[in-house]
């Protein structure tokens, strides 16, 4: 109930994010702000962008680090495993946004049929009867809830940064049905760890998605496949790591600063060494869970407000200069 509330919230805000789209004619944000605004109002807005930019980008590396230090490799050091998969994602970064469209078409497709195969494999496990009552304790927990999901929905907004690569114009239709699908990959994982492990095991795992891939089995033959999830795992994390730093560095060479890539060195170092910050996954996991993703939902959606406020601004100054002209 909490993502379908999320949903229902996302559905509304694209609102703001079409009608951005429509003030800045599709062309770079912040260059068009450039052009029409206080530069020092530009260049603190994509300070803010940058840092909550590198907090998705270190949550996303140290989860999957202590997934794989947990789960995979216990005896790797974090720190191979953390600078390896950095660096590619680094490298993918310094190319183009092309090539990371085509790596996560590619990728994409193998980790869907993956997600439909554990769905049907695990059916023998399912008590649909767990999901109820739903509202046992009232509706605030599904108020407190909805923020979770829409961390992740809220990064639809992250689509108008890149708005002045993509050809085609923004529909509130498109936004519509990738919040959907969003909504859909969020609730089905979701649903399947309550019906498989119950709401009290399921709110105990640290890495339901994991657990759910160790309970499938073919017959009596074929078990232990979860090494499937690995690249279920990996492909997210690929992709999701590298769009982030190929934003920060689109944002640090909007005014062709000479020493931007310099910056981006600086970012990919220190996005290393907070993710390799020495903290209990128990303290990690109350950071995550009641400090960075409710940040990241609270910041986008607040930023894409403040965001539409200052375009709307100097819109219309813009608009006042060339009447009076």
């Amino acid at each position: 109930m909490s993502v379908i509330l999320a949903l229902l919230i996302t559905l509304i805000w694209i609102l703001i994010i079409l009608a951005i789209h429509k003030k800045t004619n599709r062309e770079n944000i912040f260059q068009w702000l450039l052009s029409r605004s206080n530069k020092w109002i530009v260049y603190t807005l994509i300070a803010m962008l940058v840092f909550s930019l590198m907090l998705m980008a270190v949550a996303a590396l140290r989860e999957t680090v202590t997934w794989v230090n947990i789960s995979l490799l216990p005896e790797t050091p974090r720190i191979v495993t953390a600078f390896s998969l950095g660096l590619v994602c680094f490298l993918m970064a310094n190319t183009n946004l092309k090539s990371i469209c085509i790596t996560n078409q590619f990728l994409l497709f193998f980790v869907v049929i993956l997600g439909f195969f554990v769905a049907i494999v695990n059916m023998q496990y399912k008590d649909y009867s767990l999901l109820k009552p739903m509202f046992e304790h009232g509706y605030e927990p599904i108020f407190k809830g909805s923020i979770f999901p829409l961390s992740g929905f809220s990064e639809l907004f992250l689509l108008l940064l890149i708005q002045d690569k993509i050809k085609e114009k923004f529909s509130y239709k498109q936004f519509a049905i990738t919040a959907i699908l969003l909504t859909s990959l969020t609730i089905g994982p979701l649903i399947g760890a309550i019906i498989e492990f119950s709401q009290g095991e399921a709110e105990k795992l640290r890495f339901p998605a994991y657990e759910e891939w160790e309970l499938v089995s073919i017959g009596h033959f074929i078990e232990h496949i979860f090494f499937f999830v690995i690249y279920q795992w990996l492909t997210g994390a690929y992709i999701r790591i590298s769009f982030v730093f190929f934003l920060i560095r689109e944002l640090l060479s909007i005014n062709n600063n000479k020493y931007s890539k310099y910056y981006y060195y600086a970012v990919f170092i220190i996005v290393e060494v907070l993710t390799l910050y020495p903290l209990s996954d128990f303290l990690y996991s109350k950071i995550l869970f009641y400090v960075l993703l409710p940040y990241t939902a609270y910041f986008l959606l607040g930023f894409s407000c403040l965001l539409f406020l200052v375009i709307t601004i100097a819109a219309r100054k813009d608009r006042r200069i060339n009447h009076e002209a």
